[in-house]
């Protein structure tokens, strides 16, 4: 079976493994998860996040059913009415905002923490 170097690729499946993040709250959280959803369409792994079978943009975007995938409670709170629908299809949209875009958002990779930099900042002060 080939192996990496004769792919010109390193790492795991995923290019490496996986990792914990400390999010500041609802607002990171939705770019965070925006930003795994189109990972995969940025790796060329589908042209939309719903071609990728094992992610959980199907499960938010369009509620299919997934036992791999737990939606969080923020994504419910996005809609001030709490319709599902509603959210869902805010959620679409949020998504479809950044699909053209090679653009990524710098502080996802650089470390273990994800919000503003006050919030940064002082978790790294007590780590």
């Amino acid at each position: 079976m080939p192996g990496n170097a004769e792919h010109g690729r390193r790492g795991a499946f995923w290019g490496e493994r996986f990792k914990n993040v400390l999010v500041e709250g609802k607002g990171y959280y939705l770019e965070l998860s925006r930003y795994i959803d189109l990972n995969m369409v940025r790796a060329g792994g589908g042209r939309r996040p719903e071609d990728w079978p094992w992610g959980g943009y199907r499960a938010y975007a369009y509620g299919e059913k997934n036992d791999l995938i737990n939606v969080h409670p923020y994504f419910l709170e996005q809609s001030l009415t709490k319709d599902i629908e509603e959210c869902r299809a805010w959620y679409r949209q949020f998504v479809e905002a950044q699909l053209t875009t090679t653009a990524r958002d710098p502080r996802i990779s650089d470390g273990p923490f994800f919000g503003s930099e006050a919030f940064i900042q002082e978790q790294r002060a007590k780590t």
